[in-house]
């Protein structure tokens, strides 16, 4: 299984040509999920759309920091936006993120040196396959001609072969015994048709493309455990050097990086400096650089941590945030802001003051929060930290904290010039948007239209005239949503015969869903639902009036009818009501 794993590891580094031109050309989004609030729509969360995964001995180096939500906090999980490291944790109702999280390197390294270690994944379930088998790398066969055209051709077609098989091992539709048997049928078929192209080369074009594919082949067996590559490997490695072709050299940097780590976590060389020289020549050129470069950094990281190199650690952290940090590709860049920003006094200064606004065990004033916030953002300016502090603005503001996050949105105004990247200007433009069309319904009155109450009478929102109302926005997938149920039922329980009401109005995505939800958990109080079939979920016309990106969504109204709070939950909520009721 170690095997299987080392291969996956060295493939997915390889994958440079297709894989990182997709991610490239990703765009990113928001999403808003946490312990405390749940969205199943992209609003307010950046999330570049790539199918880029990051192997388990990476995660060793790359750790994403989480804290238990608070009674009433609300968080916005950012995959992949940089988090402190005591900030919110993403909610299991979220969707996963699968992009790569913080490279947590900060600190020093061990003095003592410890050999690369790989956790194995879950054992197999292989897919059962009826009949033949007609996978590309079950079916792959050589070609009869062996003209450089056929060749060539046959190269790619085995690169295609061994993606699928890769994403059929992530998958588990492969057992580890059937993997091992077509991954080597594979790297011995790429191994030697390489060097049939090589034999035959007429351009350079071409002598480029045989040797990174027979470098690339060379390294997966030998990271497989076929030893009798070895030699080969090493002797062929530095015909890595004189290829012209841009990508295909930074590719080969690459690879020539991994086989010197290789050569170092195992004690053959006891320098890493070769490893230095090969990142230089691989990020010399910026708009080369992708995710199989970030994994590449982890990679370099957790072994000099290991060893305990703290020069070349020093050195290759430097190298990683002065080449990577300013990366056209979102995901690289954020995860390397990260790296630098998280061990920084100004960093720890807001991520203690976020602490308490989450956990509400001190009142931070809203001047010392902003000052804390200029701070940051005068020291580490840019793109990433308004990403960033966009993101932990809807956090702060779920958590009930709403003058807050207008203090967070007010500091990183001035800096969204500096945003460059089209689409996650565009998200934090929205998020903005979002925020201020939430904002400006506190004090203003509140008209509940275009819901029809559970059975299909229209919601008439005038026989709640002179009441106390919390317009509770749910949804039946909602887990937070249903865990503030209690508190609400006690609540209402309490001051229903003094004026006090609930709407509860839901963005299911069904009225089907609804009606399972409530045969099976009845609640006591009004249940509405959109009038319009065709805009349910968070299309409903009030939730998009209201700038609803995250659930649930609280807005208490006064006797006059006006909104006089927002996302008050749990203690809070029954506090204020029991004023409101009291006036």
């Amino acid at each position: 299984m170690r095997l299987l794993v080392a291969f996956l590891s060295l493939s997915l580094v390889f994958q440079v040509g297709c894989d990182n031109q997709e991610t490239k050309q990703s765009s990113p989004k928001f999403e808003v999920a946490d312990s405390s609030s749940s969205t199943k729509t992209s609003t307010s969360e950046l999330k570049p759309t790539t199918s880029e995964t990051i192997s388990e001995s990476q995660k060793q180096t790359m750790q994403q920091p989480t804290n238990a939500a608070s009674e009433s906090g609300s968080a916005i999980s950012a995959p992949p936006n940089p988090s402190a490291k005591s900030f919110k944790a993403a909610s299991s109702n979220a969707p996963k993120n699968n992009a790569p999280s913080s490279l947590d390197v900060g600190s020093a390294p061990p003095t003592a040196a410890s050999p690369p270690t790989i956790t194995p994944p879950p054992s197999f379930s292989p897919t059962i396959t009826q009949g033949g088998d007609n996978r590309s790398f079950m079916t792959i066969t050589k070609p009869a001609d062996t003209d450089l055209k056929s060749q060539i051709d046959f190269l790619k077609k085995i690169d295609v072969a061994i993606r699928d098989l890769i994403n059929a091992v992530q998958n588990r539709q492969v057992s580890e015994s059937q993997f091992m048997d077509r991954a080597s049928a594979l790297g011995n078929m790429k191994i030697e048709t390489a060097q049939l192209v090589l034999q035959q080369a007429e351009t350079q074009q071409d002598r480029d493309l045989a040797v990174i594919s027979k470098l690339e082949a060379l390294s997966q067996m030998v990271g497989m455990g076929d030893t009798r590559w070895s030699e080969e490997l090493r002797n062929f490695a530095p015909q890595a050097e004189e290829v012209k072709d841009a990508e295909l050299a930074h590719q080969g940097h690459v690879i020539l990086a991994m086989f010197y780590l290789t050569d170092y976590a195992t004690g053959r060389i006891q320098d890493a400096q070769p490893i230095l020289n090969q990142l230089d020549k691989a990020w010399a050129d910026k708009k080369l650089i992708g995710i199989p470069d970030l994994r590449l950094a982890s990679e370099v990281l957790t072994v000099l941590n290991q060893k305990g190199d703290q020069t070349a650690f020093d050195s290759v952290r430097a190298k990683t945030i002065a080449s990577l940090g300013d990366s056209d590709n979102i995901q690289v860049a954020q995860t390397v802001w990260q790296m630098r920003v998280m061990n920084s006094r100004e960093f720890l200064a807001l991520n203690q003051e976020m602490e308490l606004l989450f956990s509400g065990t001190a009142e931070v004033p809203v001047e010392q929060f902003t000052s804390t916030l200029q701070a940051f953002t005068k020291e580490y300016p840019g793109q990433m930290t308004c990403a960033f502090l966009a993101a932990q603005a809807v956090e702060v503001e779920f958590s009930g904290q709403v003058k807050h996050a207008q203090a967070i949105f007010d500091v990183i105004r001035p800096q969204i010039a500096e945003v460059k990247n089209a689409d996650l200007r565009t998200q934090i433009d929205r998020t903005i948007a979002d925020f201020e069309k939430r904002a400006s319904i506190l004090g203003s009155t509140l008209d509940l239209k275009d819901l029809n109450v559970f059975g299909g009478v229209p919601l008439d929102w005038s026989q709640y005239q002179g009441k106390v109302v919390l317009v509770d926005i749910w949804a039946t997938w909602c887990g937070p949503c249903i865990g503030e149920f209690p508190n609400l039922k006690s609540i209402y329980k309490e001051y229903k015969d003094k004026g006090f009401e609930i709407i509860g109005v839901s963005v299911d995505d069904t009225m089907s869903d609804l009606q399972e939800f409530l045969q099976r958990d009845p609640l006591p109080w009004t249940i509405a639902f959109s009038s319009d079939p065709n805009r349910t979920g968070f299309d409903t016309p009030l939730a998009k009036e209201l700038g609803v990106s995250a659930i649930p969504f609280l807005v208490l109204v006064d006797r006059s009818g006006k909104v006089v709070g927002l996302h008050k939950r749990g203690k809070a909520l029954e506090a204020a009501v029991a004023e409101l009721i009291q006036q």
